[in-house]
């Protein structure tokens, strides 16, 4: 188990251990989402001894119309705790709002009051979730004067991920110029303007899915890569399309192993899935009745290390395939700015 994985657990066994010997309940969320003007949210109550009866809500702006909840739910992965631990709460408001400042009160059958705001829940639920990043980081930290080639590291969303590596040389390659791009070039082409063995570590933030062969990027990024160099990369496994019409693909946990293996000369050291969120069609059909109890998930993350050089080789230039030009827009998910899917 890595140290970051160990620390959670230790952090949250910590924190439920206090909250018994004060008294609190111990309470988690699983959903606690938006749609349109309706708030949905859900998780897990336990009180030794008690059980968790009402749960009132409370929002200063007064937007609120309706709610409805209800308790005592099955809740098989806290069984441990106690049966039927869990409950979901709907709300409804005048319009639409950010939900996290709306404060939950969790009325137990002996009338003890725990009060909380959506977003602290919501922080709570995020602490526990993998980031494989953060085993990234760490491993880093200890290393002097690597040379860090940022992929498609253009400060679009006005964050410069290179300053998240001080005290190391980093240079940013992306295919549109910005104020903190060192080399405007394609992906698919590394080899054209690095030399062979040139960076010790390489990564990548949302641009997986805009690579129209993102095989062929991985072998060029092991021929840049020194031996036992490190790769991050961090995409999507389902988001809305964006950056039309250069959105490509989607990857899975699964997928990475089809493009980083021996063959590339990659050994993969952890990859995961997180952030899951709900896929609910815009139309409705019988079929999909239980669609939300599926799950996509926002990030798909890749931690590699190069073992070995690649002879493989895709000899197909982006121009002789791709007509279009990468669009340069400031936010890609903002719907005014890309094209219909539809009529």
């Amino acid at each position: 188990m890595r140290f970051s994985k160990l620390s959670k657990k230790l952090k949250y066994y910590i924190s439920s251990a206090f909250k018994a010997k004060t008294g609190e309940p111990l309470l988690m969320v699983d959903s606690a989402c938006k749609f349109h003007d309706y708030t949905y949210v859900s998780g897990w109550y336990f009180k030794k001894g008690e059980k968790l009866k009402t749960i009132e809500v409370y929002d200063e702006l007064n937007n609120i119309v309706k709610t409805q909840f209800m308790t005592s739910l099955d809740y098989p992965s806290v069984d441990s705790l106690d049966k039927n631990c869990g409950w979901k709460l709907s709300i409804l408001s005048k319009q639409e709002i950010d939900p996290k400042p709306i404060v939950l009160k969790f009325i137990s059958s002996n009338k003890h009051v725990h009060s909380i705001t959506i977003g602290e829940l919501i922080k709570m639920r995020q602490e526990r979730y993998e980031n494989i990043f953060s085993n990234f980081i760490t491993d880093i930290k200890g290393m002097k004067n690597l040379k860090i080639l940022d992929l498609g590291g253009r400060d679009r969303s006005k964050i410069d991920r290179s300053k998240t590596y001080p005290g190391h040389d980093v240079t940013v390659l992306d295919i549109i110029d910005s104020e903190n791009v060192d080399v405007v070039g394609d992906a698919h082409n590394l080899s054209d303007y690095f030399d062979s063995n040139s960076f010790d570590v390489i990564v990548s933030s949302s641009v997986f899915e805009h690579l129209h062969s993102p095989w062929k990027v991985v072998i060029e990024m092991n021929r840049v890569l020194k031996r036992n160099g490190l790769v991050f990369i961090s995409t999507h496994q389902s988001v809305g399309i964006h950056d039309q019409p250069w959105d490509y693909f989607r990857f899975s946990e699964y997928s990475w192993q089809s493009l980083f293996n021996e063959k590339t000369g990659f050994r993969i050291l952890e990859s995961s899935m997180t952030f899951p969120n709900y896929i609910i069609s815009h139309l409705f059909r019988t079929e999909l009745m239980h669609a939300e109890k599926s799950a996509g998930f926002e990030l798909s993350q890749l931690y590699a290390i190069k073992e070995s050089d690649s002879s493989l080789s895709w000899d197909v230039a982006t121009k002789d395939i791709i007509k279009d030009e990468y669009p340069d827009v400031e936010d890609g998910f903002d719907p005014e700015k890309m094209k219909p899917i539809n009529d």
